[in-house]
């Protein structure tokens, strides 16, 4: 039986999104001398959602399944509605060029894909040193989730089921 799970960014990964906030607002506050105030707030709003962002971003695993919650959006899913949890490696954008960035992705049944909240991880600036433990957990949680919705056969194998039927 899988023990319920909360995974949420790191105090690092929060204090690095609220230290490249302030830079942002640092570097546009010399806009403001005559300057429409949508100008000046425009360029806020990107880290002020991803400092927002960090805080909320929460993902939680139980034997019933995955939920995750976001700025946005909330999502439950069982275990048996997933048919792939992955990682996806990606370097970064602008400054961040050379920053190889890991995220957890999960792959529904009907192929639609969502990206995890939390955990992920960024090589130098936000790493988080205990990503591949919470990426095992989850897909421990995972595999006991679908062994647990699994049907149990009684009598012939799954395979011995599917010849007799073919035989007919």
């Amino acid at each position: 039986m899988v023990t319920g799970s909360t995974f949420a960014y790191t105090p690092r990964q929060r204090w690095v999104s609220l230290g490249s906030a302030l830079l942002v607002a640092v570097l546009t506050t010399g806009l403001t001398a005559g300057t429409p105030i949508y100008v000046v707030l425009a360029p806020l709003l990107l880290p002020a959602y991803i400092v927002v962002a960090s805080y909320v971003g929460s993902t939680r695993i139980d034997e019933h399944g995955l939920r995750t919650r976001s700025v946005w959006r909330r999502r439950t899913h069982a275990w048996a509605d997933m048919a792939d949890i992955n990682t996806t490696r990606f370097n970064g954008i602008g400054v961040a060029r050379s920053e190889t960035m890991t995220r957890v992705g999960v792959t529904l049944s009907d192929w639609r894909r969502f990206k995890l909240p939390a955990p992920d991880s960024a090589r130098r600036l936000a790493d988080d040193p205990d990503f591949d433990r919470k990426l095992a957990a989850i897909r421990g949680a995972w595999h006991v989730g679908l062994a647990a919705a699994a049907p149990v056969h009684r009598g012939r194998s799954h395979h011995a089921a599917r010849r007799a039927r073919r035989s007919r």
